[in-house]
């Protein structure tokens, strides 16, 4: 008999994250999932607030009246919803499914919100359970994580009571974050008038797909394809030979994530079709050699397109060059730790709003001052162009403190639980620890969670066994964290 997730252990764990699975909780529609979550902890005696953001605390005595010192574990109410192409589901109300795959669990052609259902479903279990030995707890749950750490940057410092947290939204089995990076985004808009399609032109769309996307700071690294860069690159070869204006193009749909698909409708003359179709067939070729270890799957596309007005040829031009001079990708490595990327962009989005494109890069640095030259390079490549720039508050990173005090327990906790020393490290991710510590100066924080593989997307998935590992360990913490 093949297993469920009901099947799995730990059973309680399991239960909460099924549950929460069944209710709709992307971005911005977190309200359900809160009330729910509200109502389940009053059943077990326990105490929430909800401050004017939408941000969740939920807080539970101290089993032993002796244990003092509250502790905080905290996640965000919210996921990143992604489907596979052609999958037929409304986020507003359809329940993600959860499917057992081996030794992972996956959705039925979504993101799973493992990310970071992880933390709610480990948080609910030790809030219901009443073995675990503990000090006073606060579960402290923010809104609109993802895409800028919203919930987090509307928290008035006051909200939080205990000085001590434990941060669950990390992604890697025995892996301890003691620091993240800051991020920032770059909104860019470009005029754009409308011509009619010139006489003996015809219109064609140019698709890129099959790429892997994914966390825009996790994956970053990996060298996968951004869909809006290819798109560029194709455009820019055509134009170089062929007489090509633009009409419309599309790219991206979220800061955070590495855009999978683009598209791009030209107009052409109508003897030049053919020669497009070959050199799009030969950028295909080039990409699947370029990416073929870390993004294999990409294909171009060129089909028939009704066209009946374009941006007009110098307009045209201007955006080409534009994206593919766009920066993306990583721009440097951490030398204090090896493997870690330091500073990287995303070129996220390239949309059609009204009479203007949108292009949004979203940056992230552990250095202030790679931060400051990253953005001011994008903010140049704009004006160069006579496109306007604005740019929002971003959030800021986490300086690691390798004499934490939580981090000593957490160290201590794996090492009697695996026999095995902790691995300490940073993260190129906008963990809400970085935001968190600004508005609560001197709470001693730690970031750690279970095995988790392409977030941010439909191939998302979580190790089943790593699940357990996660959850005693956060059990043994708390147990350490109240004798202290």
């Amino acid at each position: 008999m093949s297993q469920t997730i009901l099947d799995l252990e730990p059973k309680r764990f399991w239960h909460f994250f099924n549950e929460i699975c069944k209710i709709p909780h992307e971005t911005g529609n977190e309200a359900v999932l809160r009330d729910y979550i509200i109502n389940i902890s009053k059943e077990w005696g326990c105490e929430s607030d909800v401050d004017d953001y939408g941000n969740l605390i939920v807080r539970k005595p101290a089993t032993d009246p002796n244990a003092k010192n509250a502790i905080v574990i905290q996640g965000h109410l919210d996921m990143v919803c992604e489907a596979d192409p052609g999958k037929n589901v409304d986020f507003a109300k359809d329940p993600i499914v959860p499917v057992v795959d081996g030794e992972w669990l996956k959705a039925d052609g979504t993101t799973l919100g493992a990310d970071n259902g992880m933390a709610m479903a480990a948080a609910l279990a030790v809030l219901e359970s009443k073995d675990i030995k503990h000090g006073p707890i606060e579960m402290f749950l923010t809104v609109e994580e993802e895409g800028g750490l919203h919930g987090a940057r509307a928290l008035k410092g006051d909200f939080i009571k205990g000085k001590t947290l434990i941060n669950l939204d990390s992604e890697e089995d025995g892996v301890f974050f003691i620091g993240c990076a800051g991020g920032e985004e770059t909104e860019i808009y470009l005029p754009i008038t409308r011509e009619k399609i010139p006489s003996g032109y015809t219109g064609l769309e140019i698709k890129v797909s099959g790429l892997k996307g994914g966390h825009s700071g996790l994956t970053i690294g990996e060298q996968r394809a951004n869909a809006i860069k290819l798109v560029g690159r194709i455009l820019e070869g055509a134009r170089c030979q062929h007489d090509i204006i633009l009409s419309h193009i599309d790219g991206g749909s979220k800061s955070n994530v590495i855009p999978p698909t683009a598209t791009a409708t030209i107009a052409v003359k109508d003897g030049d079709v053919d020669a497009i179709k070959v050199i799009a067939a030969g950028y295909e070729k080039c990409f699947k050699e370029e990416y073929k270890k870390s993004d294999p799957g990409c294909q171009v596309a060129v089909t028939s397109a009704d066209v009946s007005e374009t941006f007009g040829k110098e307009t045209s031009d201007k955006v080409i060059c534009f994206i593919e001079a766009g920066l993306h990708g990583v721009e440097a490595m951490s030398l204090d730790i090896e493997g870690l990327v330091q500073t990287s962009t995303n070129l996220a989005l390239a949309k059609v709003e009204g009479d203007q494109l949108h292009f949004e890069f979203a940056s992230r640095s552990s250095s202030v001052s790679e931060m400051a030259a990253i953005k001011s390079r994008v903010a140049s490549l704009a004006k160069l162009v006579g496109a306007t720039v604005e740019e929002p508050e971003g959030y800021p990173g986490w300086q690691p403190n390798l004499d934490s005090n939580i981090l000593k327990l957490v160290k201590q906790a794996y090492k009697e639980l695996t026999g095995k020393d902790a691995h300490i490290t940073a993260i190129h991710a906008g963990l809400e620890c970085g935001v968190i510590g600004e508005k609560c100066p001197g709470m001693d924080m730690v970031s750690f969670g279970p095995d988790l593989e392409e977030v941010h997307s439909p191939n998302e998935r979580v190790r089943i066994k790593s699940v357990e590992n996660f959850y005693n360990l956060l059990v043994k913490v708390l147990e350490l964290h109240a004798s202290a």
